[in-house]
């Protein structure tokens, strides 16, 4: 039988067992990664951490600073600004 995906209910303590004897700092790290991700702190694409707020304004670039109006068609815009 192939192996699959997704973990069934049962195999979790085995697996979560698994993971605390041999990677110990694992679930600290994923912990830790979450909490960043719940905060809306991002590395994204080698940034370095970026805190986009308490609501992601998806219309922003958060490296140059621009907002994109709301009503942009994207095939219209061209490229750059």
């Amino acid at each position: 039988m192939a192996a699959r995906f997704f973990s069934q209910p049962a195999d979790v303590t085995v697996k979560a067992k698994r993971t605390r004897r041999f990677c110990p700092t694992e679930p600290q790290r994923l912990r830790e990664t979450a909490a960043k991700i719940l905060a809306h702190r991002f590395d994204l694409l080698g940034s370095g951490p970026v805190n986009l707020g308490a609501e992601l304004d998806w219309h922003r670039d958060y490296r140059v600073m621009y907002n994109w109006p709301r009503n942009a068609n994207y095939p219209k815009l061209g490229r750059g600004r």
